[in-house]
């Protein structure tokens, strides 16, 4: 059931269009001094079922085509012919594109999705105990004992979440794959100049929080993956606000008339790159945050030994279970 006050991504991409070209080249919706304050966590419910994530990612390459449209124009096509070593500026190439993207939104919103994970793993073995125990309604959430146990189960968690996540090294490795998979040298060159420039630099915002920040909030907001409502996340809610308001997403750019990027999207590096980014780099990176998060409920399954301890100190102290 999809609560009343949600919003429903569409799933035509002909309807749709030209709201969607608004919103990719006028983002501003509401003048500065007419806008609400903004919240404090940013809390965009999309609801969009995993089996459609392909129509999403497509509905919003047309809407980036249109609203980025690029036409073709030359690089230094001659550079990489004449080089000697074609494969080392590639890579460079390659290297420096996947580089010009910030990874901050993909990483606010893995440390949720891991951070959750064993949250609610750990809630789940701690209300598991309980009733083994016969700790009756008393042992949850809110006694000391509890929390305490549940720091403890936990207590990996942090450095996995530092190590796996908050490390950008997966992001870049990621786009590194993929980046190299689908574009030549001279093809990842131009994108990657191109993204140096106002309209460029502009154009590739547009890409981070449209097509890789929207859509992975997406992913796992619809799945509930990311609840704003699990206790112990706020500062996880905080950074994705941050992160997602760093983008302005209310700030107009219009890049009708700019012959920058109207060189962009139309030729085939652009529309390779962004159907790139739409399919097969958000797969990367859901892949690998949810890898991780299945090592954080791993991770507190093997600390399950501990709640025992908590468990006899709650009784000393209750006098509950008998």
């Amino acid at each position: 059931m999809i609560p009343s006050n949600s919003v429903t991504l569409p799933i035509t991409v002909s309807d749709e269009l030209p709201r969607i070209f608004a919103l990719l080249t006028q983002a501003t919706l509401a003048a500065p001094g007419e806008m609400d304050p903004l919240p404090k966590a940013v809390h965009l419910h999309f609801f969009v079922p995993e089996k459609r994530m392909p129509r999403l990612a497509t509905i919003f390459i047309a809407g980036l085509v249109f609203g980025l449209v690029v036409l073709s124009g030359s690089t230094r096509a001659d550079q990489f012919r004449d080089s000697d070593d074609e494969e080392a500026l590639k890579s460079a190439a390659v290297s420096r594109l996947a580089r010009s993207l910030d990874p901050a939104l993909p990483i606010a919103l893995g440390k949720a999705v891991v951070r959750q994970a064993a949250l609610l793993r750990a809630r789940e073995l701690l209300a598991s105990h309980g009733r083994i125990a016969n700790l009756g309604r008393g042992w949850n959430a809110t006694t000391p004992e509890w929390r305490q146990a549940e720091s403890a189960l936990t207590r990996g968690v942090a450095e996995l979440i530092e190590s796996r996540i908050e490390t950008p090294d997966w992001f870049y490795a990621v786009l590194d794959r993929e980046i190299d998979l689908i574009l030549n040298g001279e093809e990842a060159d131009y994108i990657a100049t191109h993204f140096t420039t106002i309209a460029g630099n502009e154009q590739r915002i547009l890409l981070e929080m449209r097509l890789i920040g929207e859509v992975l909030m997406a992913n796992y907001t619809f799945t509930n993956r990311i609840d704003y409502n699990v206790p112990g996340l706020e500062d996880d809610m905080n950074q994705i606000s941050s992160a997602y308001w760093a983008l302005e997403p209310f700030r107009t750019r219009d890049f009708m008339n700019d012959p920058q990027a109207i060189r962009f999207a139309g030729q085939s590096a652009g529309l390779k790159y962004t159907r790139m980014l739409a399919i097969r780099g958000i797969e990367g990176f859901i892949d690998h945050i949810d890898t991780v998060a299945a090592l954080a409920r791993q991770s507190v399954d093997q600390s399950d030994g501990v709640v025992e301890v908590y468990i006899d100190a709650y009784r000393k102290r209750t006098h509950a279970g008998g």
